[in-house]
């Protein structure tokens, strides 16, 4: 930790599962704030199951899925049975004594165990809570499930992604809303927090992942009210820049992106591929005349770019003010100069609860810099890790009563065995089975060493 960090001496209760709540919880930890993280030993965590180190499925295998370690580093992790009346009431204790509360269950579920809003002010009347989900805490479609496909395709996004005369697309991730509501969460606690040092008042605030998807094609919906448009599909095209697109380069799925945006550009672009008489050619004169030219453009480009590394392409392009970069897979990513540059990946050591060897690995920081104020990413919590520091220190439970606790079941520092039968059941597919399917394309057994986790 450096300096002094900007949300240090808040207290934040995470209620959330999945992505969109703790990469939120995640981001206010970074920030400095301490987030404790509430799980439920009779369901857990999708996120625990799954992208497993070294693949394997052994020992307390839920305290190393690769996705819930990512979203929830520099937190304190506890167990708690919140459908329990006793695990009701310790929540409560701990909202008591929090700034903030997260949670992205569907909409109803924490108020039927008196763990909403209405309940929380009671115990706290200042507190900041957010509720996040797919449609809403209001309206007709509240109670209607939802995940990234669907509140993409609701929300517009879809209908306009994917190349033309074809289906509608979606990201693959299916994590575009999640990660979006994630961050504006974030956003929206600082104003929370900045609203009730300015008032004194407490803030409920309704994030519905849907309307913020909206919000980020709000040129398509405007275009549509002004113009009476149906926006068509377009692949990698614009309407305000052309060339614009991915052309394939040197060696097998390389490709690199290129915008040109104004007609010098063009016209350097032509010379840097030695075909200057392009840059004068009435077909390619302005933005239009290249829009409506955008096959023949394309096939003049990709026949230079074919021969050429996707990096010297995009670097002998930059140099000429044109903007262009290389299309990284994620095995690049995590050796790119620039990424390694800005501190962008953390080695961390993840301790086993089975195991004296720790796992080590890379993991994403903060999207941001603030020089001088800055937190290391540390590990996520194992199961029920926190317990005691959370209920006797910060609660100041009695060891009977931490004791008797832990024999109801209402505290737990692991899962329930009913719980894992799920879990077991979903194991890893072998890496050399995996590249069969296509799942993916290349394994390097030695990308550890190269990662300088080994």
């Amino acid at each position: 930790m450096k300096g002094s960090l900007p949300l240090e001496g808040v207290r934040v209760l995470e209620l959330a599962t999945q992505i969109a709540g703790p990469l939120c919880g995640k981001y206010l930890a970074l920030a400095g704030a301490e987030v404790i993280r509430i799980e439920n030993p009779k369901r857990l965590e999708a996120a625990r199951f799954g992208d497993y180190p070294g693949n394997r499925v052994d020992g307390d295998f839920w305290n190393r899925g690769g996705r819930f370690h990512e979203y929830n580093t520099n937190k304190k992790g506890i167990g708690i049975d919140w459908h329990h009346p006793k695990g009701i009431k310790l929540c409560q204790q701990l909202a008591a004594i929090s700034d903030v509360v997260i949670e992205n269950f569907a909409p109803g579920v924490l108020e039927k165990r008196s763990l909403g809003y209405s309940s929380m002010r009671q115990v706290r009347p200042d507190i900041i809570m957010l509720s996040s989900s797919a449609y809403g805490q209001t309206g007709p479609w509240r109670s209607y499930k939802g995940y990234g496909p669907t509140v993409e395709a609701v929300s517009g996004l879809a209908h306009i992604s994917g190349y033309p005369h074809r289906h509608p697309a979606v990201a693959r991730t299916a994590m575009v809303s999640d990660v979006a509501a994630a961050m504006l969460g974030y956003y929206l606690i600082l104003i929370g927090l900045n609203h009730r040092k300015r008032t004194g008042r407490g803030m409920y605030v309704d994030l519905a992942q849907y309307s913020l998807i909206v919000s980020l094609i709000g040129d398509v919906v405007l275009d549509a009210k002004v113009n009476n448009t149906d926006p068509q599909r377009e692949g990698n095209r614009d309407r305000l820049m052309a060339p614009h697109g991915v052309f394939k380069c040197q060696g097998e799925d390389k490709w690199v992106s290129i915008a040109v945006a104004k007609d010098d550009e063009w016209k350097k672009l032509c010379q840097e591929m030695g075909q200057p008489e392009l840059g004068v050619d009435r077909r390619f004169a302005d933005t239009a005349s290249r829009y409506a030219n955008q096959g023949e453009i394309h096939a003049f480009v990709e026949s230079w770019t074919a021969n050429l590394e996707h990096h010297e392409v995009a670097e002998r392009l930059q140099k000429l003010g044109i903007s262009a970069a290389p299309v990284l897979n994620a095995k690049e990513l995590l050796i790119d100069s620039h990424f390694r540059a800005r501190g962008c990946f953390h080695t961390v050591d993840f301790p086993s609860q089975d195991s004296a060897q720790a796992d080590r690995r890379l993991h994403l920081g903060a999207p941001w810099r603030i020089p001088g104020a800055e937190r290391q990413v540390g590990p996520s919590p194992r199961f029920g890790q926190h317990n005691a520091e959370v209920f006797q220190s910060l609660l100041g439970l009695s060891d009977e009563e931490f004791d008797t606790l832990n024999k109801e079941g209402v505290i737990s520092g692991s899962p329930v065995s009913g719980c894992l039968q799920t879990g077991s059941a979903i194991e890893p597919i072998p890496e050399d089975v995996s590249k069969e399917l296509g799942l993916i394309q290349e394994y390097d057994p030695d990308h550890e060493h190269r990662l300088g986790l080994k």
